[in-house]
């Protein structure tokens, strides 16, 4: 009988939501989950497409995905975090969700017009132009179907989500994997993208009808233009932020360096592939609960955002730490002996890794106070940062001068943010000295830099920043405890 009543209260833990505390929890366990699962698979998929088409013909494929992902900003746009925010705010907000499809079928549209023809200035090769055609098919269908993300979101259930998100990489894996087994090319690797995205629209379907939701209200002008007014900031943050993503791969392109492509994409891979997992996480779930307590709950808000961000701070130290240290067998080990070229370059985005952990809550408490125009004025600033110093870098220094160029902007993006925050959004961060949790985490990644650069064992390297991060967590937890103990 106990076991029975603690199974069903372990269920209604994880499948409803009961308290502020105890939703976010669960559904940061579902996104970890979910996205977790999510990254392993993606990761399979990239280790699979890397070994298999080795730098040259992966150098194609990466030129493709990266000049499709420059438009990112038209295809999502932040339209799902303004969306998820409104309807979480205001449950009957979820009636202007045909709108929000509205949107993305128009940004949607410009950015196809936008690549189409921008695709034959960046590369003569058409291999890479035929790739670039079936991953414009693939994003278009993939970010309209996410639509229903934004109420999912918003009614906390991100199971949802992170089932579906699953599945469709799932899926995306087992076309893959065929597809390198009879063509090892990358326009074969890019249709199998595609027809992952088509088999996803059923399982989406099924979704939709799961959740209870219902296509009413119909789209109107005034609301698409409500939307659009809310969204247009972060657009244009995305499309900043895109540009300064994705430009030193299309260059490095650009310039006819396919091979470096590969390499230098494979590099940044290793990064993204799971180190950023617990910035998604912040942004899909973090954003929407802590704007539910503006205005009410002010005192929680600070005192929970707190704890939020001293667990960035320090998780952004450890990762970046750890990824310095096994950079060289990690690189051995996931794709082999030709693509060791890239261990420099993985040590050199540790560093960006570290610095967008410390701002990533500068940028989500600017969203959460609707300070959306603030944020695109330091994205847009970053993005000619990084643009300007690709044109310099890249054609003297190759894929290393994009490496650097890639940390010196994240490096300006934090400036601009830590400055401009505090007066758009004051309320998080009076009263908060992270002095102590910085320099802590400073000190303990320069002993393992030394260590590693010194020649030490790659596995010694990792169980000293993990002892000595774990020191910098236990002193910092008294006034800065995780966003799990707001739920007890």
């Amino acid at each position: 009988m106990k076991l029975r009543l603690s199974l069903s209260r372990f269920r209604n833990f994880l499948l409803k939501n009961e308290r502020w505390g105890q939703a976010l929890v669960k559904n940061l366990i579902w996104l970890a989950l979910g996205q977790g699962m999510v990254r392993l698979v993606r990761m399979a998929v990239i280790l699979s497409v890397v070994r298999v088409l080795g730098p040259m013909e992966y150098g194609r494929f990466a030129l493709a995905y990266s000049f499709v992902t420059l438009f990112t900003g038209l295809l999502e746009g932040g339209v799902l975090i303004v969306a998820s925010r409104e309807f979480a705010a205001d449950p009957s907000n979820e009636k202007l969700l045909p709108n929000v499809v509205a949107i993305k079928v128009i940004t949607n549209s410009i950015a196809a017009a936008l690549v189409l023809p921008g695709m034959f200035w960046v590369t003569t090769d058409p291999i890479v132009r035929k790739c670039t055609v079936a991953l414009l098919a693939q994003q278009f269908i993939f970010e309209l179907g996410s639509s229903i993300y934004a109420a999912t979101r918003a009614r906390g259930k991100m199971e949802y989500e992170s089932t579906l998100s699953f599945l469709q990489n799932a899926i995306l894996l087992v076309l893959t994997v065929a597809a390198l087994h009879f063509s090892s090319s990358a326009f074969t690797v890019s249709l199998a993208q595609l027809a992952a995205a088509v088999l996803w629209l059923p399982l989406l379907s099924f979704v939709v009808w799961k959740s209870g939701y219902r296509f009413e209200g119909g789209v109107h002008w005034s609301a698409i233009v409500h939307i659009g007014t809310l969204t247009a900031p972060l657009l244009l943050g995305s499309i900043a932020t895109a540009v300064y993503v994705n430009v030193d791969s299309i260059l490095l392109g650009k310039f006819g360096n396919l091979i470096e492509v590969g390499w230098y994409n494979a590099a940044v891979k290793v990064v993204q592939g799971i180190l950023l997992i617990p910035i998604s996480l912040a942004t899909i779930a973090v954003v929407p609960a802590f704007a539910s307590l503006l205005g009410s709950q002010e005192n929680n808000l600070v005192q929970r955002w707190n704890k939020w961000r001293a667990f960035l701070i320090v998780t952004g130290g450890y990762v970046a730490a750890l990824l310095f240290a096994s950079a060289r067998p990690l690189v051995l080990s996931t794709f082999g002996a030709h693509f060791l070229p890239i261990v420099p370059i993985v040590r050199v985005m540790s560093v960006s890794i570290a610095l967008m952990y410390v701002y990533t809550p500068y940028s989500q408490a600017l969203i959460i106070y609707r300070k959306q125009t603030v944020l695109f004025a330091c994205q847009a600033v970053a993005a000619v940062v990084s643009v300007t110093s690709n044109l310099i870098t890249i054609p003297r220094y190759g894929m290393y001068g994009a490496a650097w160029t890639t940390v010196a902007t994240q490096g300006v993006l934090l400036l601009l943010l830590a400055s401009v925050a505090p007066r758009h959004a004051p309320n998080p961060f009076m009263g908060s000295r992270f002095g102590k949790v910085l320099l802590g985490c400073g000190v303990s990644a320069v002993i393992v830099i030394a260590c590693a650069l010194w020649g030490a064992n790659p596995w010694f390297d990792c169980a000293l920043a993990t002892g000595l991060f774990g020191i910098v967590w236990i002193s910092v937890s008294k006034r800065f405890t995780l966003v799990l103990s707001a739920a007890k």
